[in-house]
């Protein structure tokens, strides 16, 4: 099963966070066919936003979902991870927060070139640039980091 190249923008809301975090996930195929997928977050982190990301490669055989699938999982998996972070960073003040209860609302690139234009996040940018192994947000990320901010 190969997948077409695809990347999906969400902002989170949970509570404990003052700025929102932004949750990146992408599925594609690699030159054998296997779908690959990964995700990116980025945390409020003194203006400059810390990045956590996760890449994952599933062989073939044992890919038992299609790509909508695989980029919901991948969106699920952010949302621990971010759940997670809540829960290091706030300590014992952070109150058990279930994936499920962080809000993701799908957004569109126009939210990155928000940040872009206000140097939010410039630097996690340019790392999921770096990173990605999907094509369509390469390059969309490498046409923003050329932009003046």
């Amino acid at each position: 099963m190969e997948f077409k190249p695809a990347y999906q923008i969400f902002v989170a809301d949970p509570s404990g966070l003052g700025d929102n975090p932004i949750i990146i996930v992408s599925a594609c195929s690699n030159s054998l066919g296997n779908p690959k997928g990964e995700w990116f977050l980025i945390v409020p982190d003194e203006a400059k936003g810390m990045l956590l990301s996760q890449k994952i490669i599933i062989p073939h055989e044992s890919m038992p979902y299609g790509e909508s699938e695989l980029l919901g999982d991948l969106l699920d998996q952010a949302k621990g991870r971010l759940r997670t972070y809540i829960a290091q960073t706030c300590g014992d003040a952070a109150k058990p927060l279930p994936a499920e209860r962080i809000d993701a609302t799908p957004s569109n690139p126009d939210l990155l070139l928000n940040f872009w234009r206000n140097s939010t996040y410039s630097d996690a940018f340019v790392e999921i640039h770096e990173k990605t192994l999907c094509k369509p947000l390469k390059d969309f990320l490498g046409w923003l980091i050329k932009l003046p901010p």
